[in-house]
């Protein structure tokens, strides 16, 4: 019986993403044919052929010619228009519009590529986030509303069935499969994810279809929307190794019973069913992720600069931060293996792929087991560039510091969430600002790279707590310290001990919302502290320090001139205004609604400088 796996828009274009590869590797382990696709990359490359740049280009022309002699835009108009100057503004560069075929030579206009070719579909909204490498997704149906998603699966225009729909026809026809398992990661993949099971069950009705991944193993374990089940047979939440296994073993039975699948939630008699759950197996008996079945060479880096995926621990060995989905299985069952079964199959991966980059995905890897691995690699003396995830911890010694980076590591990813031991203290990080200040010179000592991810707005947070902790971040970026940081809007995230005990927190109020029932992540509550409108303002400004405006992209909001196919034309609107008031009033988008929505609602309009004028 063969299995085919696929991995849907929209995600990260470096490299492959883990969730296959590991799957892969476990299923062919077992003697089960596996057939791969990366939906994603290949989705990618679609959008990005020479004939659909050259008609995104041609039609951005038409368009902005359009809106600049208009007497009038709305909001909507406006936020095109700026997109469309924007994508003027670098079209020329890095010969954006013939990168089609050759991306991994192209790295720096990609963005400017993908932003091109979405002309197309707005105001379905589609960005590559450069500092990621990743595709970012907006559109004007709810990604945590079942209802949502299936609407969105009945409307067959758009960027979606455009591009998804003939890549899963060519793939599920070109394959011998009785089983697809789809892998959701990000919000982001969903309803993508949802239209290849479409389009998968339209040719082939009796084919089994599976969702797994963490976003059915966060979002939708309490599902309660039977119709989602008419285009997909069951989800399987947490690890999906043994239930793959055993979904496989089950299927070829001539009567199968789905309960003997556990982690299987499925539909039965217009009921849903969830199966018991079973721990994952232990890390060392999992072969080492099957990267080679995926095509290499379309990514965005290949060979020695692909930054592969690879997992030293599952789960959390902290697993108590007050805000995390500690309640979990794949965060609590912390579970590592020794740093000799590591190394091997680190060794096997780099001899595969030919990679010398190597990303640790852990939720925070142990530091002694960081330890013994930097020594065999030095022992060896493989040489690889190394990432990791990391906590706050008084065994991060300036020795390991110096020993991790003499084995190779390069940066380090840290959850600082704040800077103020009282928060802290909230959080159950088990942290202080001593601490942190002392690790933090370590890394520096060692000359480490560090990023650092923080959170505004935990409940009683002040403005002026929140304001003081980022001053000192902002200090250490520009002393140097740290090399990047990132601030999130906190939200109350289901499964974890801050969501199921908001009294004790001072949280109040709490708003769900009825249509949304994919237990989302809560911005809408009250609480002592700052106001969410106030943290979502300070997420952007904090935000804002390191990077370029994302709604003025880097372009000169001052110019007053545009020039396309080698004509002139008068920019008859004023960019900064659109640009400002996109910045500020996207920070008070009500939670759960779609951007392209908040765009259409939005009661601004705008008029021109001067009496439009067309090219000069």
């Amino acid at each position: 019986m063969d299995i085919a796996l696929i991995y849907p828009p929209f995600g990260a274009l470096d490299a492959p993403y883990i969730s296959i590869p590991v799957l892969a590797a476990y299923l062919k382990s077992k003697n089960i044919n596996v057939h791969v696709l990366d939906a994603n990359i290949e989705f990618f490359r679609t959008l990005l052929n020479p004939d659909k740049l050259k008609k995104a280009e041609d039609f951005a022309m038409k368009r902005f010619i359009e809106l600049n002699t208009a007497r009038e835009l709305s909001f909507i108009e406006a936020y095109e228009y700026l997109r469309l100057v924007m994508v003027h503004s670098t079209m020329d560069t890095g010969n954006t519009r013939h990168s089609g075929n050759n991306i991994s030579d192209r790295i720096e206009s990609a963005k400017e590529a993908v932003r091109l070719a979405g002309v197309l579909y707005y105001p379905e909204i589609i960005e590559y986030i450069e500092s990621f490498r990743i595709l970012n997704y907006l559109n004007k149906y709810k990604k945590f509303s079942s209802r949502q998603i299936i609407r969105a699966l009945e409307d067959n225009t758009g960027l979606i069935p455009d591009i998804v729909d003939p890549l899963i026809r060519e793939f599920i026809k070109g394959n011998r499969i009785s089983l697809a398992g789809i892998s959701v990661t990000f919000p982001d993949q969903i309803h993508a994810a949802l239209r290849c099971a479409k389009i998968i069950k339209e040719i082939f009705p009796d084919l089994y279809v599976v969702l797994g991944g963490a976003f059915v193993s966060c979002y939708m374990r309490n599902i309660k929307n039977t119709d989602i089940f008419r285009y997909v047979d069951g989800l399987i939440v947490d690890e999906g190794e043994i239930p793959l296994e055993r979904l496989v073993v089950e299927l070829q039975k001539p009567e199968p019973d789905m309960k003997n699948i556990p982690n299987l939630i499925y539909c039965k008699d217009n009921k849903i069913i969830i199966n018991d759950l079973i721990p994952a197996p232990p890390m060392e008996e999992l072969p080492a992720p099957a990267y080679e079945l995926l095509p290499l060479d379309k990514y965005i880096l290949s060979g020695n600069q692909m930054p592969i995926l690879f997992r030293l621990s599952r789960g959390c060995y902290w697993s108590r931060c007050s805000f995390c989905r500690t309640k979990l299985s794949f965060i609590h069952g912390h579970n590592q293996p020794s740093a000799e079964y590591l190394f091997n199959q680190i060794a096997g991966i780099i001899a595969k792929t030919g990679t010398s980059i190597i990303s640790f995905t852990d939720d925070s890897a142990s530091l002694s087991l960081l330890e013994d691995l930097s020594k065999r690699l030095i022992k060896d003396k493989v040489a690889i560039n190394w990432s990791v995830n990391v906590r706050f911890d008084k065994k991060f010694t300036l020795e390991r510091a110096l020993l991790f980076r003499k084995a190779g590591c390069i940066s380090v990813f840290i959850g600082l969430e704040s800077y103020n031991d009282r928060i802290l203290r909230l959080m159950k990080k088990g942290t202080s600002t001593s601490l942190i200040d002392e690790v933090l010179s370590n890394l520096a000592w060692a000359g480490l790279g560090v990023v650092l991810y923080m959170i505004v707005g935990f409940p009683t947070e002040t403005v002026e707590e929140a304001i003081e902790g980022f001053e000192k971040v902002k200090v250490l970026y520009l002393e140097g310290r740290i090399t990047h940081f990132r601030y999130h809007q906190f939200n109350l995230s289901p499964y974890s001990d801050i969501y199921d005990n908001p009294e004790a927190y001072h949280i109040k109020g709490i708003v769900k919302h009825t249509d949304e029932d994919l237990d989302p992540p809560l911005f809408d509550f009250d609480c002592e502290g700052m106001s969410r409108s106030k943290a979502a303002e300070l997420e952007i400004a904090f935000n804002s320090f390191t990077r370029q405006d994302s709604a003025g992209g880097g372009i000169d909001l001052n110019a007053n001139r545009l020039l396309i196919n080698s004509r002139s034309y008068i920019i008859n609107y004023d960019m900064r205004s659109i640009s400002n008031d996109i910045r500020t009033d996207s920070a008070l988008i009500a939670a759960g609604t779609p951007f392209s929505r908040w765009l259409e609602n939005h009661p601004k309009t705008y008029k021109p400088l001067q009496a439009p004028q067309g090219d000069v």
